[in-house]
């Protein structure tokens, strides 16, 4: 079932509030400690209820997107991170982002760039790996859909980021997109047990870290 994105009241002034949140002078882009199958990791997360394209993505049959997990949750049990992944998307968004307003990483760490959220724009991309060249001990992931934005930034890319592309739809099996190190693709156990589906992501990503590799492996 496709995502509502027509807000209550309290959702859409958690919004705003991350707006203005992103113009504070003393504004950081925030780190998370994820749990979960990604417990270990660290996250850089933005709000998927303030991407246009997300929104776009609900009206797109059999898309991956409609069954979002992340626009769920800040919907429902996690509406406290609304505003801080908002400013995040706001400050990720501008060309202009300050060096001062980019997070340092721990020395070694594993880091995913939208772990909740997507990418907004060029913009964010660029951000993105200003982050990682700002911190080159550490190793960084993008998994997105929007491939052709990735693409048209890949020459800004450092060589400790990797590139997973994320399937658009449910159930459809995609063996590479050009320029992407992986995909990531989904599948319902009644389709994966019918036609052969051996899942490749059994494992707390901190245990394997294959995504993280750019190697192809």
């Amino acid at each position: 079932m496709a995502i509502n994105f027509d807000f209550s009241t309290e959702v859409q002034e958690k919004i705003t509030a991350g707006h203005v949140r992103a113009h504070d002078e003393k504004f950081r882009v925030t780190t998370s400690k994820m749990t979960g199958k990604l417990a270990g990791i660290v996250g850089i997360s933005t709000n998927p209820l303030a991407n246009p394209f997300c929104k776009s993505m609900q009206n797109v049959e059999g898309a991956v997107c409609q069954n979002c997990y992340s626009c769920r949750m800040l919907l429902s049990s996690r509406k406290s991170a609304i505003t801080a992944w908002t400013a995040n998307t706001v400050a990720l968004s501008d060309d202009n982002l300050s060096d001062e307003m980019l997070p340092s990483i721990p020395d070694g760490a594993y880091v995913r760039f939208n772990p909740h959220g997507e990418i907004t724009s060029e913009a964010m991309v660029r951000n993105f790996f200003r982050i990682a060249r700002r911190n080159p001990t550490a190793h960084f992931v993008l998994f997105t859909k929007r491939y052709e934005l990735v693409r048209r930034c890949v020459d800004e890319k450092s060589s400790n980021v990797a590139f997973v592309a994320s399937a658009y739809h449910l159930n459809k099996p995609v063996d590479c997109v050009e320029g992407f190190d992986t995909v990531f693709r989904v599948f319902t156990p009644e389709y994966a047990d019918s036609h052969g589906v051996k899942i490749n992501c059994p494992l707390r990503c901190n245990d394997c870290k294959k995504c993280w590799s750019t190697d192809g492996g």
